[in-house]
């Protein structure tokens, strides 16, 4: 009788704990599924903040800061590399431009599967002599301090695609 009682107060200290992690999970899901503050941005003037959560790509002498790595030069015209890149955006899981068609700049949030974290990926695209075009590409965490490089793939991975997708053409 002892140790049905045993097994009876484990199963239910078990089922109490599942129910609060199962709460807490969920409120801070709601939490950062919350839409962002819309702030304009500018590769010209920004800041990083210094933590290893963000990735920046950009061309020589645009950006304020030093980038991550330097922009690639696509041999096509600026409106061609911007439906490039909005067809690479297209193909990722949970993402949602926030901006666009106002110009040259883009903005796209993209959340995680379980969390739904949100990072915010800034897309500025600068027309070069011919028929040549480059871009800036910001991506960065909102929440946390170390993103375990998924800024980093995610703008490697949107830029690989990209490129194989222009040297089709």
């Amino acid at each position: 009788m002892k140790g049905r009682k045993k097994n009876i107060t484990v199963v239910f200290v078990i089922a109490v704990v599942l129910v609060l992690l199962f709460y807490v999970f969920w409120s801070v899901r709601a939490t950062v599924s919350s839409p962002l503050p819309r702030v304009p941005f500018d590769f010209e003037v920004m800041e990083r903040t210094g933590k290893p959560n963000d990735y920046l790509v950009c061309p020589p002498d645009v950006c304020s800061t030093v980038p991550d790595e330097f922009s690639p030069v696509f041999e096509v015209p600026v409106s061609s590399l911007q439906q490039e890149v909005l067809a690479v955006v297209r193909s990722q899981p949970r993402i949602k431009c926030l901006t666009g068609s106002e110009g040259a700049q883009y903005e796209f949030v993209q959340r995680t599967g379980l969390m739904n974290f949100p990072d915010t990926i800034t897309v500025r695209f600068y027309a070069l002599d011919g028929n040549r075009s480059t871009l800036a590409v910001y991506s960065r965490s909102h929440y946390g301090y170390y993103d375990l490089g998924v800024n980093r793939k995610r703008v490697k991975s949107w830029l690989s695609e990209l490129e194989r997708r222009v040297s089709r053409k």
